[in-house]
């Protein structure tokens, strides 16, 4: 919400950019990216989307500079300033405690160690890749002979893990009470823990590629746009849309209920909510809609309505139906007590997509209540095939609760994920289908143009899918080799199959890296501490903190013929 020091104002085009106009007039000021606390929008400002402009905020003036401009409805994202040193400069900071600055605490069976969190998902960044010298690509010198310069021999390794390791038997698994896998610790015959080669092998060929800026290894199951959840804030700016056929073009009409539309979706100031809310799952029966049968409303089916006007406790308005008919048949009288004045008769549609969420009280019902007709936009084809797949991408998200709830999907269990009922897009391959009829929601932008659907989504607060895919996305150059002379460092040194399989000149190359069986020489519980056998038979559960902190193995490293190495 505003505070007392914001202004209102609204984003406009200048000439040489962006700028914010003040509400009721006055000098419009330039608009920096910088000066936004508003995350979404400063990226808007910085691109000069057409999103941002005429959009309404808030904003501060400081030293005759804009600061803190923001949408009214978006919290501010204020930076964090680092926090002042009690320490004078030049203290020294105390050694790290225990292997690699960890420090100890009470665990299962010992000391543990408590390591410092490194987020998993740091990745390596891509940068240009050299294309002469020793890191081109080209094929590998043959196996058959030596080849002058190059290293041949074998390493004895020593490897002590110093961050948390897991190693699971996947082919003795069990499933606990609650539906949970618990795997336990893989073994070598002497019941040490058991790392095998190929996975150490794959790890160092990992960091390999990495170090050496080489292709991609393998990049198999990526041509689909990866799907995520879009946030709550994003999911209220749907607008509910009908898709109407007129020939080979699909349209959406925009059922706006009684609002007008803001350039950034949402209804103008003090309009209500777009669509009404359809009382279904209250526990109040005395307001649950029912047809005169006492039959509650379909899906997709056209209504006659009594709506309310309704003031949120959140600071919005929406309405709510208070009576519902079939088309053509009489409304109920209003009741006696208990109904608001201000009150319409609309007809709509009812959109039902279960009680698929905690808490959930009302459907909704879909209507247009203005003056003329409601307003088609055409539905681009790329909008159609990101529908589609959005809807798969959805369907192999949910895949096992699926096969789970199969045949009583539309019942409600508990709030738990996966205990609700699901939305019918999930499993109803009718309504996961784009045509003449579908009810859905929109997400429309404003542009040069006037307005366009951007997106579609089944429900409101939807799952999304990105625009590209990762293979798109990723650079030739980084691509698996698709011939022996474009194997990167890593395919020569540690081997490659031809995506294209038997029947070409070269098939394959023979990796030169070979690892020997991996021995696991003791398991420790601290840096400095006595060896401590690990416990036999002792079962690791992925969920469970008992994992090994600290594992030392021997491994035997042969190379044969590999690059020279760099000095």
């Amino acid at each position: 919400m505003p505070s007392n020091d914001d202004l209102p104002g609204r984003i406009v085009r200048r000439p040489d950019g962006l700028g914010i106009e003040p509400e009721g007039g006055g000098k419009t000021r330039p608009l920096k990216p910088n000066a936004c606390d508003d995350p979404e929008l400063a990226s808007w400002v910085a691109s000069g989307d057409d999103r941002a402009v005429g959009l309404a905020v808030v904003f501060r003036v400081q030293k005759g500079s804009i600061r803190g401009v923001r949408r009214p409805d978006v919290a501010p994202q204020r930076r964090r300033q680092p926090a002042a040193s009690a320490e004078p400069p030049g203290t020294p900071k105390p050694p790290p405690k225990g292997p690699a600055g960890g420090r100890p605490s009470a665990g299962d069976g010992g000391v543990l160690w408590q390591f410092p969190f490194h987020n998993p998902y740091g990745f390596v960044p891509f940068v240009c890749r050299v294309r002469t010298g020793l890191f081109a690509d080209g094929d590998a010198p043959p196996l058959g002979t030596f080849s002058g310069g190059r290293l041949s021999g074998t390493l004895d390794v020593s490897l002590e893990v110093v961050t948390p390791l897991l190693t699971v038997d996947g082919a003795r698994g069990t499933v606990d009470d609650s539906g949970h896998k618990v795997l336990p610790l893989r073994r070598s015959p002497d019941g040490r823990p058991y790392l095998p080669p190929t996975s150490l092998k794959g790890a160092i060929r990992s960091a390999f590629e990495a170090i050496t800026n080489s292709r991609l290894g393998v990049f198999a199951g990526h041509d689909d746009p990866l799907g995520y959840r879009e946030s709550t804030q994003d999911g209220l700016g749907a607008v509910p849309v009908r898709v109407v056929r007129d020939g080979d073009q699909l349209f959406a009409e925009l059922l706006t209920g009684t609002s007008k539309m803001q350039p950034d979706d949402k209804p103008a100031k003090n309009d209500p909510m777009y669509a009404a809310w359809l009382p279904m799952y209250s526990r109040k029966k005395d307001e649950v809609c029912a047809l005169a049968d006492g039959s509650k409303p379909e899906h997709g089916h056209r209504y006659q309505a009594r709506v309310e006007l309704r003031e949120h406790k959140r600071g919005f308005r929406y309405w709510k139906v208070r009576a519902i008919a079939r088309e053509g048949e009489p409304l109920p009288p209003p009741q006696a007590h208990g109904e608001r004045p201000e009150t319409r008769v609309v007809t709509g549609w009812a959109v039902i997509t279960n009680h698929n969420i905690k808490n959930k009280h009302d459907e909704r019902l879909f209507f247009f209540h203005g003056p003329g007709q409601p307003k088609r936009l055409p539905i681009p084809s790329d909008v159609a095939n990101r529908w589609r797949a959005l809807v798969d991408n959805a369907r192999s998200a949910n895949e096992r609760v699926l096969r789970a709830r199969k045949g009583n999907e539309t019942e409600y269990r508990g709030h738990e994920p996966g205990q609700t009922a699901l939305s019918p897009h999930l499993y109803d391959k009718g309504r996961g289908k784009l045509e003449d009829g579908s009810l859905c929601y929109a997400v429309v932008i404003t542009g040069r143009d006037g307005l366009t659907i951007e997106d579609l989504k089944p429900v409101m607060i939807s799952r999304r899918v990105h625009r590209d895919s990762p293979a798109r996305l990723l650079d030739p150059e980084f691509a698996p080799a698709s011939t022996a002379a474009e194997l990167s460092p890593a395919d020569r040194l540690f081997g490659w199959v031809s995506p294209a399989g038997a029947g070409v000149d070269a098939p394959a190359r023979r990796g030169r890296v070979r690892i020997a069986t991996v021995t696991c020489d003791q398991v420790s519980t601290s840096n400095n501490s006595s060896i401590v056998p690990y416990p036999p038979g002792r079962v690791m559960n992925p969920s469970a903190s008992s994992i090994m902190r600290a594992l030392r193995v021997w491994i035997s490293l042969t190379i044969s013929s590999f690059v020279k190495p760099v000095v």
